[in-house]
This record gives structure tokens, C-alpha cells and sequence, in this order.
């Protein structure tokens, strides 16, 4: 695919972590001027440093979002961070022009909610442009990342994850599947996936320190406990990839570590790895394997 004209300024529309900090260094080191929505609560103050222009807002305020917008004379929107979902509960403050795209949706998972914000800011007169736009270096093709393949029974756990994170998306719940010697152990939905991985950390610990409990199940137990968990993270089949793509980082790989996962599978030509070679590079410190796929539906 072509690459995108980008003009400037272009207009950050930034939620939390560090990916709108890394989208606005790109921009600007591509000559763009760079003016930002930012979130009350969710986005980094750095961003507003590296901005021209800064309006902080809290979620759902999108009449003010579009006046500055057109204010600023911006021709290309760009998303980027999260907005924790669980606060969506306690913080959001839809104006009536976000009610009314509530009331027109289905239902309200979170590709419903933003695409319809994105088709209001087409309306609008804005393009919407993805994430990739800016950083293309750091979506990944087919193929091993890492020193390390993944092992049969990783491959077999990956092909189960594959299928159960296709499922979980097309019901618009979560990206991200782990899985344990054939068992799903967690799976991602209002939390997150850092939230998501931990809790897989927790879930398949350590065994319970009985004796005779552990001598009745004996080597079930061994196999279980000298297996690694396998993690999955997805697009959803009806992601809009110009506004949420799935994306790891360095904190993503150290979670993964201390939760005892020893391989990620990404989706290929539709994730985003931030500093692609820092991650490689602490994953092949910790031994965990990553591959970027197209189809995993039987292992490969």
C-alpha cells in the first residue's frame, strides 16, 4: 500500500501510554507541526510538549475536539494510546454530539464507539490517517523475530490461540489470548492486556506445596508446571487498523516474563512493535520467541 501525503499540522487525538509520544516524535521528525487532543487522566504531559498546540479534554467531549480541530486548520487526524476502559465507567463525559452517536449504535464495544467517532470526524471534513502512517518501519512481515522458534507444543497452544482470539475479537471483547499446554488460561476483555497478562501469571503459578496432593497427580503436575504459557495478540476481523492497532513494547515482553510466557504470535502487517529492536533484543535475553503470522488456524 501507498504511503499517505501527510500534511501539517496534523491533529493527535492521544490517549494514554507511549505510543502518542512516539507518533508525535515521528511527525515532527518528518517536518509536521503537531496540535493534540489529549485526555484528562489517560494521556502523557509530555505529549503537550512536543505539541504546537494542546487542548485537554475528558472522554466523549467531541463537539470541543472537532472546533479545535477545524481551529487549527488540521486536514489529517491521527489516533493513538488507549483509554482505559474500566474508567470509562467513572470519567466519561459524552456531549450530546457523542450521545448521538451512542444512540445509533448496536451496541457499544469498542470498535462500534470508535468507528463512530471516526466516521463524525470524517464528516467533519478531516482524513483519517493510521498509525502506520507514521511509524512503517514498525509493523512487521511474516516470519520469526527472534533467535529462538517456537517449540511443537507452543505451536500447537499458538494454533489454539489463534482461533480463540479470532472468536473473542468478532464478539468486539479483547485481542489478546494466553494459553497453557492446551489450556486458555486468560483472556483479554475490559482490563487489558497488561492486566490480562499478569492474571495469566497468576492463574498458572505456582502448584499448591501438599505432599499428598501432589503425589496423587504426579506427573500430570510435571507436565503441566514445566510448560510455558503462549500468548496471542490479534487485530479483531473488524478492526479499523487506522484507529486502534494492536501493539507491544518492551513493558509488554517484561510482563510476559514475569508471568512465565514464553512466546508471543502477532498478527503480521497488522501489529505495531514500538523500538523494534530493543524488544527483539529483550526477548532474545529471556528466551521468549516471536512470530508474526497471517494464518495460524493448525500449527505451522
Amino acid at each position: 500500500m501507498a504511503a499517505a501525503v501527510l500534511s501539517s499540522p496534523l491533529g493527535l487525538i492521544a490517549g494514554s501510554g507511549i505510543l502518542p509520544i512516539e507518533i508525535a516524535k515521528s511527525a515532527r521528525s518528518k517536518g509536521l507541526k503537531v496540535v493534540t487532543i489529549a485526555h484528562i487522566g489517560e494521556t502523557d504531559p509530555r505529549v503537550a510538549e512536543m505539541s504546537e498546540d494542546c487542548l485537554w479534554l475528558k472522554v466523549g467531549q467531541l463537539k470541543r475536539t472537532l472546533k479545535f480541530l477545524k481551529q487549527s486548520q488540521v486536514k489529517q487526524v491521527a489516533f493513538a494510546g488507549a483509554i482505559a476502559k474500566a474508567k470509562l465507567f467513572r470519567n466519561f463525559r459524552p456531549d450530546l454530539k457523542a450521545l448521538a452517536i451512542l444512540a445509533r449504535l448496536a451496541h457499544s464495544g469498542d470498535d462500534a464507539v470508535l468507528r463512530g467517532v471516526t466516521e463524525e470526524i470524517e464528516k467533519a471534513g478531516f482524513e483519517v490517517i493510521g498509525m502506520s502512517e507514521l511509524l512503517r518501519e514498525s509493523t512487521p512481515s511474516e516470519g520469526l523475530l527472534t533467535l529462538r522458534d517456537f517449540t511443537p507444543q507452543e505451536l500447537q497452544d499458538a494454533a489454539l490461540g489463534w482461533r480463540a482470539a479470532k472468536a473473542l475479537g468478532s464478539l468486539d471483547i479483547g485481542q489478546t489470548v494466553i494459553v497453557r499446554k492446551g489450556v486458555i488460561v486468560a483472556v483479554e476483555a475490559l482490563e487489558g492486556t497488561d492486566a490480562a497478562i499478569r492474571r495469566a501469571g497468576e492463574i498458572a503459578g505456582e502448584p499448591p506445596s501438599n505432599s499428598a496432593w501432589l503425589g496423587k497427580v504426579g506427573g500430570a503436575l510435571n507436565a503441566w508446571t514445566s510448560a510455558t504459557s503462549v500468548m496471542v495478540k490479534l487485530a479483531k476481523p473488524q478492526q479499523d487498523l487506522r484507529i486502534d492497532q494492536p501493539t507491544i513494547g518492551e513493558n509488554t515482553i517484561e510482563l510476559m516474563h514475569g508471568s512465565g510466557i514464553s512466546a508471543l504470535l502477532i498478527e503480521a502487517g497488522k501489529t505495531l512493535i514500538l523500538h523494534v529492536e530493543q524488544v527483539v533484543a529483550l526477548a532474545d535475553k529471556y528466551g521468549i520467541a516471536i512470530r508474526a503470522a497471517v494464518d495460524m488456524q493448525n500449527p505451522i
